[in-house]
């Protein structure tokens, strides 16, 4: 079936918080860092926890801990 926003009538949109959504803090603290590594780190492990969740390895909430757990891991040995 195709959505039809017009059904729903006012849409309201708040700000996003890093409280809400973690990722936000964890792009944010990659975006500081100006570095590459913890970039490519979050992309390649988004799209492994992404293939563990659709093939029901893991649960949706497990994604973004996945993606913060390895940042942080490997990002910590990247050289200054």
């Amino acid at each position: 079936p195709q959505l039809d926003l017009a059904t729903y009538g006012k849409l309201t949109f708040h700000p996003a918080t890093a409280e809400q959504f973690p990722a936000i803090r964890i792009v944010q603290e990659i975006l500081h860092s100006r570095r590459m590594v913890p970039a490519i780190i979050f992309n390649a492990v988004n799209e492994m926890a992404v293939e563990a969740f659709l093939a029901e390895k893991i649960r949706f909430t497990d994604i973004i801990k996945t993606i913060d757990h390895f940042v942080h891991t490997l990002h910590a040995d990247e050289p200054s």
